[in-house]
């Protein structure tokens, strides 16, 4: 029988559980800081639009702090993005924007 051994990571979490958090945290920081990009936005006005510290959403794109979904909805509002898109492994195409503070609604209404 085979038996994964479980270690403690940081908070307590196996390390089997905190890899693959990691792997997450770090993709839907590479997915954010790509969308901010291609909408035109610096890492303040994002920060400041979703109503948060640069400095977090910062170690956020670094993949190195675990956002609460609510964190997540935000940012994925501001970026005119759903929540699910920012956790794909393969984004679809995300239009550059020259105002991105003048895009409509999410979806389209």
């Amino acid at each position: 029988m085979n038996h994964v051994q479980q270690t403690a990571g940081p908070e307590g979490k196996s390390d089997q559980i905190w890899g693959q958090n990691e792997c997450t945290n770090q993709l839907l920081g590479q997915n954010i800081r790509y969308c901010r990009k291609m909408r035109g936005l610096t890492i303040e006005e994002l920060a400041l639009a979703a109503g948060m510290g640069y400095a977090h959403l910062g170690r956020i794109e670094r993949g190195l702090s675990n956002p609460t979904i609510q964190t997540v909805a935000r940012l994925a509002s501001v970026l005119r993005v759903t929540p699910a898109m920012l956790l794909e492994a393969t984004l679809p195409d995300v239009p550059p924007c020259s105002d991105p503070f003048s895009l409509g609604p999410i979806f389209g209404g």
